[in-house]
């Protein structure tokens, strides 16, 4: 009976891992999940490393399957099982003291990971871990003020961009690393007075991002609607929130912060109108590309000399149908290709719409 026991358990072992290398997917899951759970450390002793990893990276996978799988000796496996959304919390919790910092990086940087996991994880002697728990949206309050005073910079620089505790932002407003201001710049949830003081931050980046953020208060966008750096004026030309600046920036000097304005939906109509007949190119292209730009706008755009305008001017959905028929015998094949394309799309609305009345 002992010998008839093992030879069966032999052929069985065989026939799991025959049928595994053929079948994958979901499928795979729907049949190893009707099977009895006793097979788990079946599976983990028989699987290949390939088989393994698809199974805890599959959404639908069964808990009790990952609970076992857990334990694969690949750490690419235990990765995905930390990975997977599907993972039960006391599973979480006990990769969390894995020896492998990858798998513990993981489990810090699933969102499904308990609170009180994370809070230990805060500890970590890797920074990746600590970084990964800096950047949780699950990461309690106290725990990221905790990371706020981190050694690593990059620790830190997560704490700004997920905290949303003025307390924390306010402290990380003062940070030697300008990486971390910059991400604090970032947040929504920075305090409007803590944007206008790094509003005036040495560091050309951080000015950038305050500029870049929609919270930022218009009389700080308007200093820094003049400020030195480019980059910092075209970060306020497209912020969708500056349309009273969009008039004095589509005279500034800078060919990118015009091609900024050009493309920004709130740009005043009068003001692409102008912007059209811009020296640049780039100006110009970008106006013919804009949705907003008015439809008298385009049939002249149609007739600019640069062939990449006149294929923007193809590509807008708004160009008249008349203009695109010209369009289509253009020399630029490009812009043929374009115009062939929009009229094809009108082609096909008309006839939904016609079929919907």
């Amino acid at each position: 009976m002992r010998y008839l026991y093992y030879k069966n358990r032999t052929k069985e072992k065989y026939l799991y891992k025959r049928r595994y290398k053929l079948i994958h997917g979901d499928k795979m899951v729907k049949i190893i999940s009707k099977k009895p759970k006793w097979i788990g450390p079946l599976l983990v002793r028989i699987l290949d490393r390939e088989t393994a990893e698809e199974l805890a990276e599959n959404p639908n996978t069964s808990p009790w399957i990952l609970r076992w799988l857990a334990e694969y000796e690949d750490r690419w496996v235990r990765v995905a099982v930390a990975e997977n959304t599907n993972t039960p919390p006391e599973v979480i919790a006990k990769l969390a003291k894995n020896e492998d910092e990858e798998v513990r990086a993981t489990v810090a940087e699933n969102t499904n990971t308990p609170p009180e996991v994370l809070a230990k994880l805060a500890d970590d002697e890797n920074r990746r871990v600590r970084k990964a728990v800096a950047g949780n949206s699950n990461t309690l309050p106290e725990v990221l003020a905790k990371l706020a005073d981190d050694e690593d910079g990059d620790v830190r620089r997560a704490v700004a961009g997920n905290s949303d505790t003025p307390e924390v932002l306010i402290k990380l407003a003062e940070d030697k690393s300008e990486l971390v201001r910059e991400a604090v710049a970032l947040n929504f949830n920075t305090p409007p007075e803590v944007l206008a003081k790094l509003a005036d931050d040495e560091n050309r980046r951080v000015r950038e991002a305050v500029a870049r953020n929609l919270k930022t208060p218009p009389e700080v966008l308007a200093k820094l609607a003049e400020d030195e750096d480019g980059d910092v004026r075209v970060a306020v030309a497209e912020n969708h929130y500056t349309p009273e600046l969009l008039k004095q920036l589509a005279e500034d000097k800078s060919v990118w912060v015009r091609e900024a304005v050009a493309l920004n939906f709130n740009t005043p109509p009068e003001v692409l109108i102008k912007l059209a007949e811009d020296k640049s190119v780039w100006v110009r292209e970008a106006v013919a590309r804009n949705l907003k730009t008015p439809p008298e706008v385009l049939p002249k755009l149609a007739d600019d000399e640069d062939g990449y305008v006149r294929r923007a001017v193809a590509r807008n959905p708004n160009t008249p149908i008349w203009v695109l028929r010209e369009l289509e015998d253009d020399e630029f094949w490009q812009v043929r290709e374009a115009a062939e394309r929009n009229l094809a799309k009108k082609l096909e609305d008309l006839i939904a719409r016609t079929t919907q009345h």
